[in-house]
């Protein structure tokens, strides 16, 4: 090892010290009720080399920092299956989930999920490297905190703050004025028949834009998968259905063409709910918001033709 790399990974550990205290710190005082922010940023450094391992990550980080602070995306944040950031991501370099391929860029903040490899996480660690692991956000308001936790590592909690009420309006603006006793039965339909069901961010999503979810009803609890033939013998009022993995507007096959959809077309209305909305949250709520309201309202009393929504 080099003089300049030992120094370097000298200088990490001390900084990641010193910001986990500030952090913990932070963290002890908002439990407790105290007015302080989570982070304490006069304790900070504020990071200038920042890398983020995850395409949910990719989004809020686009969002929260200034792009010339940012060292690399995702490797997925330019595949249009899972990333909502393509057109943005072609401007930063992006990055595997190796630690040589990280540790090589010499970042001082690396935002990772906790999809991504406990081993690169770890020998990330052992370097004295800042890491924040991010796991899944199973409700709405655990989405909003990440988005305020990630502007506030990257020292611009203003910016979160922004982003949370930019969200927060969208699904004011999406979910109906008035909750009907009766409403319509949805049903997001991934592929394979992956659905989400209670306990997920995508349930409460559906209840708050108006609707039941119909997973409850084959079974399914938090994720499971339902066979089209179940789907057939009761089908919801709405199925959300993913797109094809060759581009915007090619459904699953399997699911489009079947002909036993034929004998309940007049009973289920089927619209596009891109995968690339189905996991992040974040700012892709304002986008999948949009999605079901606009279904919602296609199928309601009140039709309106130039609703952005694709429909099948």
């Amino acid at each position: 090892m080099t003089g300049s790399r030992r120094s370097l990974i000298t200088a990490a550990v001390s900084s990641s010290v010193a910001a986990g205290a500030a952090i913990a710190s932070a963290a002890s005082r908002a439990g407790q009720g105290g007015s302080e922010p989570r982070v304490a940023r006069q304790a900070r450094v504020e990071p200038r080399r920042i890398v983020s391992l995850g395409a949910c990550l990719d989004a809020v980080l686009l969002r929260v920092a200034e792009a010339d602070r940012i060292v690399a995306l995702s490797r997925y944040s330019r595949d249009p299956d899972t990333s909502t950031v393509t057109a943005e991501a072609v401007a930063f370099d992006v990055v595997g989930e190796t630690a040589e391929e990280v540790m090589r860029l010499e970042p001082d903040l690396i935002l990772a999920s906790r999809r991504t490899g406990l081993h690169t996480r770890q020998a990330l660690t052992r370097l004295g490297l800042e890491l924040s692991a991010f796991p899944p956000p199973e409700t709405i308001a655990d989405s909003m905190e990440q988005v305020r936790t990630i502007a506030e590592l990257v020292g611009r909690p203003e910016r979160g703050e922004t982003l949370v009420a930019a969200i927060e309006a969208a699904m004011i603006r999406h979910q109906p004025a008035c909750l009907s006793a009766s409403r319509p039965t949805a049903l997001i339909y991934q592929h394979d028949g992956l659905c989400p069901g209670a306990g997920t961010l995508m349930d409460e999503l559906l209840d708050r834009m108006g609707f039941e979810n119909a997973a409850a009803r084959f079974g399914v609890r938090r994720w499971g998968r339902v066979s089209l033939e179940r789907l057939v013998a009761d089908p919801p009022r709405v199925l959300f259905v993913s797109e094809g993995r060759h581009g915007a507007g090619a459904l699953d096959d399997r699911v489009v063409s079947h002909p036993a959809l034929r004998a309940v077309r007049d009973h289920m209305r089927l619209f596009v709910f891109p995968s690339r909305y189905l996991y992040c949250a974040g700012p892709t709520l304002i986008e999948a918001s949009r999605i079901m309201a606009a279904a919602r309202e296609r199928i309601g009393a009140e039709i309106r033709p130039e609703s952005k929504v694709v429909e099948i």
